[in-house]
């Protein structure tokens, strides 16, 4: 008797009984149930499944039937999604979630580090009160980080690329003064976005925030100069971690370079906090603008279309000139 069963998708046939004999071919059954191993990949032997039915020999004991392969091989199908498919989805999701992670963990940290700031303070300012030689070499340190410093720097690797036809001190100037003006208009933008005091004139534990308007509800608590309220986040750490980051960029072949830079920039930065001018939070972003800012002047400068953001000066005014290439 021959029976036909369509299961899932491919044809099972058989012309043996539905039972077994005891030395027979196996029945319907049987090969209902080795198909059905196969179709699930429960036996060793997977194979692609054919449509093409096959037929058992009745000479053949139960141990042979099982032996031969149940259905023919065809080749492999074509993947849905393509290889070089599959690794372009699963970069662009990496590309997403570490940049993501980044922000989520600076956010965190920022928190911490605000909710902690006083107390940080009052630990950091104490070193330079009981010490003299902090006290005396702070306000140095401090300096360091002024804008002036960066102009000066930055001319003078300008100056020396000029004379010495230097190609890497030119890209060293030029990079470092983009980054410090860009740095400088993300710095400016979010100091008076927010409008948080310094710790020298705080009027309470970690400073108040008092937020975009301050220029229009200055009160009889807010006298004085604005400077006393643009403490989020520090320019002068800003400043100074673009300048470090441009520098250990320009001449990554030296690694003393990158350490000196970053430790020169992290002693502004905790100066700063010595000088009661910022608290501990506001420097840690500082760093970051200045870190990123240089790190997107180094990409639009070494992309296929550069940009280019320089000081310009005509003999009676000064400026900023904007070459972006087509």
């Amino acid at each position: 008797m021959k029976v036909s069963l369509l299961f899932g998708s491919f044809w099972i046939v058989s012309l043996s009984p539905l039972t077994s004999a005891p030395n027979g071919p196996p029945g319907v059954a049987s090969v209902v149930r080795l198909g059905i191993k196969q179709r699930f990949g429960l036996t060793s032997d997977r194979q692609t499944i054919s449509r093409t039915p096959f037929t058992l020999d009745p000479k053949q004991t139960p141990s042979d039937a099982n032996a031969l392969p149940l259905f023919n091989r065809l080749e492999d199908p074509q993947p849905l999604v393509k290889p070089q498919e599959q690794d372009d989805l699963i970069e662009g999701s990496t590309s997403y979630l570490k940049p993501a992670m980044f922000v989520g963990g600076a956010l965190a940290i920022t928190t911490v580090l605000i909710r902690t700031d006083q107390r940080t303070f009052n630990v950091i300012h104490g070193w330079r009160t009981t010490s003299d030689p902090i006290e005396d070499v702070s306000p140095i340190i401090t300096n360091l980080g002024d804008g002036r410093a960066s102009i000066a720097i930055f001319g003078g690797f300008l100056a020396y690329s000029y004379l010495e036809n230097d190609r890497s001190a030119f890209q060293a100037g030029k990079i470092g003064l983009e980054s410090f003006l860009v740095s400088g208009i993300g710095v400016q933008i979010l100091k008076h976005s927010f409008g948080r005091e310094r710790p020298s004139a705080s009027t309470q534990s970690g400073g108040r925030w008092n937020g975009a308007f301050l220029l229009l509800n200055q009160g009889s608590s807010k006298r004085g100069s604005y400077a006393q309220f643009d403490a989020f986040p520090s320019g002068h750490t800003a400043t100074v971690f673009a300048a470090a980051t441009t520098l250990s960029e320009i001449y990554k072949d030296s690694p003393w370079v990158s350490y000196a830079s970053y430790t020169v920039a992290s002693s502004v930065a905790i100066s700063r906090v010595m000088e009661q001018t910022h608290w501990l939070s506001d420097c840690f972003v500082g760093g970051l603008i200045g870190y990123f800012s240089a790190q997107v002047v180094l990409h639009f400068n070494h992309s296929t279309k550069p940009v280019a953001l320089l000081p310009t000066y005509d003999g009676q005014h000064m400026g900023l000139a904007l070459n972006v290439g087509l």
